[in-house]
């Protein structure tokens, strides 16, 4: 039967492709254009389902899109303990064209009577057009809550999904929507494998292969200042080994930004580079699950410093500090080189700690030397790790090793810097800053250079008597360890 809805929808649609289209720069927008004058906030215990509103992101470079919005009730606590979600419905011809709400859409505001109700966060398995949104009462005062991990919903708010439920379907549990991450420097091969272990730790990210980290931005925006509604990237490492995250930016105060409406990896205090982003495109999801919005990397917008519950926080204006990571490999005979250059911003996350950043830089550009991810061969890498003990002294550890793979040569010689710089911040001792990790060589060759151990015996300065090959040897506080081979 064609209604007077599937009429209304025509003609949205046929507005669409006139390019008539709502935008944020439509007359009558909600959206905050100026960070010196906050919007008011909408009081959760105010919302009602049935209220109405306009929400807004990026869908296109950063030409911001305005969509309807319907509340269609609250889960109380389903968030954090005292903090519930708001349940809405999208609509128009914004979202149509992506098929609903996608992967990039965390953090985008949502407006009702003039009042920011907060940003969407959370989506739901199978359905595409219900959201969740995380409140703004709670993204404003987001520096002062925990970080730590969501719980599952209370008994208030499964009763509360289940009324619900009985009116526009079943819905399954809300989640956080997945964050797109681009991660350049690697072959589709090891993203696929990247993406099963956060899958496997249950982190709400979508993982995707990208060609570069140019900081060069599209124009049309707000230089060097990130405004609600546009893209907001969070900055893992930039360089020849990169990755960021990208989701929107909800509100500003000031310097001070907050977007997303759910956290990146809970780890409370964060040191990231805040960065302006350009949305390409948005992509269907094969696994049916969330379509995702693909970004190429801006302009440095400041730094974030918080990853809570509620949201991200970013502090415009301010640059975030990072460890360089350099290297100088050769395909020995070959006569390719290359000399690289990553920077690290996050340094003791699990998956993207110093050390792992620094073996995917190494790797990077020894299968860039190398022509391929898998060659036999094998190679003499060294590195230096410059750093800052506890007590403010300098110290300075080298380390320099042969490998032979008979699969792929690039791959063995990464793990053991990954974990060399990994157990010096880790380490259980002492707290340690590293400066600076350098791969001064490394070397491979298509050959097999490997050496026979044939004995080995150590001692120290209290046990003077070597110990051989297995046997054990105890070593005490000062002691100098002396180690033949």
């Amino acid at each position: 039967m064609f209604t007077k809805r599937s009429m209304l929808a025509v003609c949205l649609s046929l507005l669409m492709v006139a390019g008539l289209a709502p935008s944020a720069g439509a007359s009558g927008s909600m959206l905050q254009t100026d960070c010196n004058n906050p919007p008011s906030v909408m009081a959760i215990s105010d919302v009602r389902a049935g209220m109405t509103g306009k929400a807004y992101t990026a869908l296109s470079g950063r030409t911001i899109s305005e969509f309807d919005v319907e509340v269609v009730g609250v889960l109380p606590g389903a968030i954090y303990p005292l903090i519930d979600m708001v349940l809405i419905k999208v609509s128009g011809p914004a979202v149509d064209a992506v098929d609903g709400i996608a992967a990039g859409f965390s953090g985008s505001p949502v407006y009702v009577d003039g009042k920011l109700l907060g940003a969407i966060a959370y989506g739901f398995w199978g359905n595409s057009y219900i959201g969740g949104v995380t409140p703004a009462e709670s993204m404003v005062d987001i520096a002062s809550l925990p970080a730590t991990s969501l719980s599952r919903l209370n008994a208030r708010a499964e009763r509360a999904l289940s009324t619900i439920e009985s009116s526009v379907g079943e819905l399954g549990t809300p989640r956080p929507l997945p964050v797109p991450v681009a991660v350049g420097g690697v072959s589709p091969q090891r993203i696929a494998k990247l993406q099963a272990e956060v899958d496997a730790a249950g982190l709400p990210l979508k993982v995707y292969r990208a060609a570069g980290s140019t900081q060069s931005g599209s124009g049309g925006g707000s230089p060097g200042m990130i405004m609600p509604g546009e893209s907001l990237s969070a900055v893992l490492s930039e360089g020849d080994a990169f990755a960021f995250g990208t989701g929107t930016a909800t509100y500003c105060d000031g310097a001070t930004v907050v977007g997303w409406g759910h956290p990146f990896f809970w780890t409370g205090t964060i040191t990231m580079s805040m960065n302006e982003a350009d949305v390409v495109t948005v992509i269907e999801d094969t696994s049916g699950f969330f379509n995702f919005k693909i970004a190429t990397l801006g302009e440095p917008a400041g730094r974030l410093d918080f990853d809570g519950n509620a949201g991200i926080r970013g502090i415009s204006g301010q640059a975030a500090p990072s460890v360089p990571i350099t290297s100088s490999v050769e395909f020995a005979g070959h006569g390719a080189t290359r000399q690289g250059t990553t920077n690290a911003f996050v340094t003791k996350d699990i998956f993207f700690s110093l050390g792992w950043t620094s073996a995917w830089h190494l790797l990077t550009n020894l299968d860039y030397v190398s022509g391929t991810g898998f060659r036999p061969g094998s190679s003499l890498v060294e590195w230096t790790v410059n750093g800052t003990r506890q007590d403010g002294t300098p110290f300075t550890a080298s380390f320099d090793n042969r490998y032979w793979d008979s699969f792929s040569i690039t791959d063995a010689s990464v793990f053991e810097l990954a974990g060399f710089v990994d157990q010096l911040l880790f380490n259980p001792f002492e707290r340690v800053t590293v400066n600076s990790v350098d791969v001064g060589r490394a070397e491979l060759f298509t050959d097999r250079r490997t050496i026979d151990i044939t004995k080995t015996q150590a001692s120290t300065t209290s046990n003077p008597d070597p110990v051989s090959d297995f046997g054990f040897l105890r070593a005490m506080p000062g002691d100098t360890v002396t180690v033949d081979v």
